[in-house]
This record gives C-alpha cells, sequence and structure tokens, in this order.
C-alpha cells in the first residue's frame, strides 16, 4: 500500500544505480522505503530503503541528505558505515524465511539497500480480511512460528536485529510460508547499536524501543515484537501499547491464558507466548534457541510435520491446444476431460480383442 508521497522522499523518476524511483512503499524513524524498477531488460521490480533517520538528518533541494540542525554530522556517517555493515551481510544472507537482499548502493550522502520486492499480500492483509484463504488455526499458527523463528535465527546469528516486525513486515509467499521483509530496519545488535535511531511500530515495539533505561536491545525484542503479531493473530486485538506498559505501575496486558476460546492451544504454547511478551527485558527469553525450547514441544502437538500446512497443488490448466474445440461433439474428448467422460479403457481392449479374433476366424475359414 502505497502512501501521500512524503515532501523529504525521493520523487518518482529519480535513478539510484540502475533503478527508477515509482513510489513510496511505507516510511519510519530509521528510513523510507520505495518501490523501484531496474532499467535491465526484465524490468525487475525491487523495494530499496533509504537510510533516512528523520531526527538526523533532512534532504537538500538536490536531494542529497545531511545532518539535521543542532546534530552531530559524524553521528550520520557513522550510522551510515554501520547501515553497510549490516546490508552486506543482509544481502550475502540466503534463508527461505528471509527477503532476499540485493546489492548496496551509497548515494546522497546517505545509504540504500536493494531487496527483492515482494507482491501479494503481507500477514496484516490477510488478518484484515474476513473468510479469505488464510485462517488462524493452530495448524497455520505452527507454520508462521516456525517460519519466522527460523528466519530470526538466522539474522541473529549474523549479530543482527530486525528491530521492525509487525504483521505488515511479514509475507505470506507460496502455500502461506512466511517471509520476513523491510530487511533496511535490522540493525546489529552489539553495543554499537544504541547509536542508531530506533524504529517504533504502536502495539508491537517493546519497552526499551522507548528508552534506553528500560534495558538495551537485543534478541529479545524481537521475541516480544513477534510474541506481539502471535498474540494479534489468536486475540483479534492488540497488545497495549508500549508507552501504556511503560508508564502505569499496573501492567495494563492481559495475558493469552486469561482469554477464553484459545483451547485449541496448548496451555504451553500461549505461556510461551506471554513469557515473550513480559514487559521487561530480563524477564522474556534471551534467545530463540532459549525461546523455542518453551514453544517446540506443544507446536509439535499442534500440528505434527507442519512442513507441508497449506501447500496444496495449483489448480490444473489445460494448455488451449488441448481443449476441446467448441462445437465439437462431446464424445470426442480429450485425454484431460472430466472423469467418466472418456472411452473406457477394458471396453475399448475388449472390442479389439472381439475384431482380432473374428480376423482369424475368417482367415482360417478361408484356407478351407
Amino acid at each position: 500500500m502505497s502512501l501521500n508521497h512524503p515532501k523529504d522522499a525521493l520523487l518518482p523518476g529519480v535513478r539510484l544505480g540502475r533503478y527508477e524511483i515509482l513510489r513510496v512503499l511505507g516510511r519510519g524513524g530509521f528510513g523510507i522505503t520505495y518501490a523501484a524498477r531496474a532499467s535491465s531488460r526484465t524490468g525487475e521490480m525491487v523495494a530499496i530503503k533509504e537510510l533516512f533517520p528523520n531526527r538526523l538528518c533532512v534532504r537538500d533541494h538536490l536531494g542529497h541528505v545531511e545532518a539535521a540542525p543542532g546534530t552531530d554530522g559524524s553521528d550520520l556517517e557513522d550510522i551510515v558505515t554501520m547501515f553497510r555493515q549490516e546490508a552486506e551481510i543482509i544481502c550475502a544472507i540466503r534463508h527461505p524465511n528471509l527477503v532476499r537482499g540485493i546489492e548496496w548502493i551509497e548515494s546522497n550522502s546517505t545509504g540504500y539497500l536493494v531487496m527483492a520486492y515482494a507482491s501479494g499480500r503481507n500477514l496484516q492483509e490477510h488478518l484484515r480480511t474476513s473468510g479469505g484463504n488464510y485462517q488462524v488455526t493452530p495448524e497455520t499458527v505452527t507454520q508462521l512460528c516456525r517460519g519466522v523463528l527460523s528466519g530470526l535465527d538466522c539474522l541473529h546469528s549474523h549479530g543482527i536485529l530486525h528491530g521492525d516486525l509487525k504483521p505488515d513486515n511479514i509475507f505470506m509467499g507460496v502455500g502461506f510460508e512466511p517471509i520476513i521483509i523491510d530487511m533496511g530496519s535490522a540493525r546489529v545488535s552489539a553495543s554499537s547499536a544504541g547509536q542508531l535511531p530506533s524504529t517504533y511500530s504502536h502495539h508491537y515495539s517493546a519497552i526499551e524501543q522507548l528508552e534506553s533505561r528500560y534495558g538495551k536491545t537485543g534478541p529479545w525484542t524481537d521475541i516480544y515484537q513477534f510474541s506481539a503479531v502471535i498474540y494479534r493473530c489468536l486475540s483479534g486485538g492488540k497488545l497495549p501499547d508500549a508507552e501504556d506498559r511503560a508508564r502505569t505501575s499496573v501492567d495494563p496486558f492481559m495475558r493469552l491464558t486469561e482469554f477464553g476460546g484459545l483451547e485449541a492451544y496448548p496451555l504451553a504454547f500461549l505461556m510461551a507466548v506471554d513469557a515473550g511478551l513480559e514487559r521487561y527485558p530480563k524477564d522474556r527469553p534471551q534467545s530463540i534457541l532459549q525461546w523455542r525450547k518453551m514453544l517446540d514441544p506443544a507446536l509439535e502437538t499442534m500440528s505434527p510435520g507442519a512442513s507441508s500446512v497449506n501447500r496444496f497443488p495449483p489448480p490444473l490448466r489445460v494448455p488451449p491446444a488441448l481443449r476441446r474445440p467448441a462445437g465439437l461433439p462431446s464424445s470426442l474428448n480429450s485425454p484431460l476431460s472430466p472423469k467418466g467422460s472418456a472411452v473406457d479403457p477394458l471396453a475399448f481392449l475388449g472390442l479389439v480383442l472381439v475384431i482380432v479374433v473374428a480376423v482369424i476366424v475368417l482367415f482360417l475359414l478361408a484356407g478351407c
């Protein structure tokens, strides 16, 4: 879904390397994401994430990014360097549940991460569509968990956090296999990550993304955000915002184990999701591995062998050359005609045998 074009975004038609900017896909505190098209013969569609931390920079009339008044220009330079290091890692990673990074471009005094364009629907669009093909069930939730956790584990093993997990950033691929997108929001999880501007999404971001006094960001931050995604799927509603959870002495969070109507989900699963949604970072699972020790036994009972969930074969499409032309008798059926309309092969074989026997008999009679 495109936005009204922000006044500080690159204009449609601007070129970045071999790509032409088409429109804005979204923006956040960390940057702006564009839809773009390659100038090659294929005209490949891509998504480009521009590093544009809005509190630290502005854009001049030529499109260049520069430090905002009152800020230190070296901070912006350091962030560009860090973003480039992350982008190089993302482009080297190949994982079925992570969007493919294509290349890094440095231009306009900032950086751009070029990624594969995910066409279709994200999880948020599926959840908003009642009666659609995607239904929230123990089987589909299991598939969602296994795919996203596998992708996150790969990211974290390279020292990178996503930092902006939400239904909009989980694309539902073939067979509803989840693919984490918007990787340009990722950030190195080392101590230097605190220098980066925080990406904040209402109802999905953790308390430590508000202020560092609540704790550092880390794998537990991605765990919180994905737990909030699961919470949205199961409860049909949203979590209290992190600001609400930070500013009240009594946590307004209602645990999944307190909900009615979730009897199809094992208590151990609901407890594991609640653990991922603890208010303070220290109280959550500290790694994907630790969290999976809580989740995996429950996921196995929810959908044994869930790797094949929702992977239905596409409908058979008959090539035009094999279709029966209009006007021909229905007795002239193609091999792809519905069952019951074609000639019975056993009856046909019997007819052939009768003809052969008759020919032999006639031949013998003629010889006599």
